[in-house]
């Protein structure tokens, strides 16, 4: 794959649009290629408040949607490789010493993502 720098610009600006468009405080990001960071983009703030943060590539935050992500990843994974049938599957069923009489038994793999 060609480097384009035209297309990299583009996502810039989409990812800038969709931190304003959500109200998002700050937003980042980061391609690689070739197991190398190519590209870094930051912008924002780590909240609203006065005296926060500017957002580059040293602080460390929370980002909790990122954890739905790789539970859904993952699950999709091993749907497609056949370890799971599907997501209505009970979570009991992976955790053989969950107690029947307690909530956890009645969760399903989708009550996770």
């Amino acid at each position: 794959m060609e480097w384009n720098q035209n297309e990299v610009n583009e996502l810039t600006r989409y990812t800038q649009q969709i931190q304003e468009q959500i109200k998002a405080s700050a937003a980042a990001l980061c391609i690689m290629k070739d197991n190398r960071i190519v590209h870094e983009w930051y912008n924002g703030y780590h909240h609203f408040h006065k005296g926060a943060r500017t957002v580059d590539n040293s602080p460390q935050f929370n980002v909790y949607s990122t954890r739905s992500t790789y539970i859904g990843m993952a699950v999709a994974f091993a749907i497609y490789d056949g370890y799971i049938s599907s997501l209505d599957t009970q979570l009991h069923r992976y955790l053989p010493d969950a107690d029947p009489d307690k909530r956890l038994f009645a969760l399903k793999l989708s009550d996770l993502i």
